[in-house]
Order: structure tokens, then sequence, then C-alpha cells
């Protein structure tokens, strides 16, 4: 099975090494239904996301999103991630600056940051060195445990299309603006954890950015190619 680049990093030393005790083969589940996060799943550290976004919103793909929540947890694998520039991407909402609502973007790598539109929510995290206004934007995502907690918060969606698209992927998870500004850990209910990476025959497809009204030739979307959990059309997806 083939390893994320942020895996393979992260391998080097064997105390940090994130150790999967339950795989998703084992018949059991990663996270038990209830409850803190145990120790054998531990997020990525944001060292590794304080390095270039580009690289960040790749390295994202197959690794597990985890949302903790009241009624359990959920946890799913990213699929499909948009990386935005602090420089040269006039679609990235801090190319002019600091304000009000993108503060959150001008904090440490590992900082949560939501925002609204059309009244979606939208996920994304921080990204490089603190003060540029970076973050990846968390698009799409495979359903992995906790469906049908997500299938109460979206009623009579195909489990395919829980986590199609960033406004989706929200609304199935309880994401909201109440977490903006918050640190990825326990203490806001969401983590990101090591996956599996890519598997057997998986591939990651390179295209320019969905529904942008700026910057439309930069190659920054991350997508598993064919993935039927991914957003967009069949044919983007190739």
């Amino acid at each position: 099975m083939q390893k994320s680049i942020l895996t393979l990093s992260k391998l080097k030393k064997a105390s940090d090494t994130v150790i999967l005790e339950n795989q998703l083969g084992s018949g059991a589940p990663l996270l038990p239904t209830k409850g803190s996060s145990p120790n054998h799943l531990q997020q990525i550290p944001s060292s590794l996301l304080a390095s270039s976004t580009q690289r960040v919103a790749k390295d994202l793909i197959g690794l597990y999103l985890v949302r903790y929540t009241t009624p359990g947890t959920m946890i799913s694998r990213i699929v499909e991630t948009e990386a935005y520039l602090w420089k040269n991407d006039t679609a990235c909402h801090a190319a002019k600056g600091r304000t009000t609502r993108n503060a959150a973007m001008f904090s440490a790598a590992g900082t949560i940051y939501v925002y609204s539109i059309h009244h979606h929510h939208c996920f994304n995290i921080v990204t490089g060195k603190e003060g540029q206004g970076s973050a990846v934007l968390i698009r799409a995502a495979e359903p992995l445990q906790g469906i049908e907690l997500m299938k109460q918060n979206r009623p009579k969606i195909k489990t395919e299309d829980l986590l199609r698209g960033p406004g989706k992927l929200c609304q199935t998870l309880n994401i909201d603006k109440k977490i903006n500004g918050a640190a990825l850990g326990t203490k806001s209910g969401i983590q990101i954890v090591f996956g599996d990476g890519l598997r057997k025959n998986e591939q990651i497809k390179t295209s320019q950015r969905i529904g942008v009204t700026s910057a439309e030739e930069l190659l920054l979307r991350f997508v598993v190619r064919g993935s039927p959990y991914a957003s967009g059309t069949k044919k983007i997806n190739r």
C-alpha cells in the first residue's frame, strides 16, 4: 500500500509514527462511537502543515478527517482539496490583506478557517508561515465511519454524495463558523490523522479549481482520479 508523502516524512521518527491498530479491513472501527481519540490515532503535527500550500493540499489526499460531536464520531478519507496561496492568487481570500472575515488565515498552520458562501460553510486548514494567509480547502471526502450519523444530518442522501463538495461536507459533519480560528485537535472537535495514503491503482489528478472567478488558470485542485466521492463532473475527474 502506497503511503502519502506526509506519512513518509513522519515515519522517519519511530516515536512520532501513527499506529493504526484497527485497520479498515479488520472489521473493527477505527474509533469508538463516542469518546475521545485513543492514543493510536494522533493528528498530523502543525509543522507539516507549515510547508508549501500546494504540497500540503496534495499530501492531505488519503488522510483521515475525524469529526467529534456529542452524538458520536464521524471519520472520512480526504479525496479532494484545493490550495489557496498568499501570493499571486487573486482567488485567495487573503489576496487583499487581512480583514475580519479572513483573520484566521493569518494564524499559525493548523488553524481552522471556516467561511460561508451562498448559505453554505466551507472548511479550510491554514498552511505555510504565520502571517502569510494561505490555506487548503477540503472539498470532498469518502465516508468511513459514523455514516448513519452523517445521514441523520443529511437524510435520504446516498453515501457517496454525503461529503461530495465543500458545502455538503460541512453540513454533513456539523462544521460551521463556531470553530473558525480554532486549532485542529480534540478541543475544536476536528482532527486530521494519517490514513492509508493512495490505495493500489489510485492516482492524484491536478486540475483548475472549481467555481473560482479569478486565477482560473492555476492548477491548484488535487483529487483522487475517478473517485465516486469527489465533487465536480466525472469528466473533470478522469
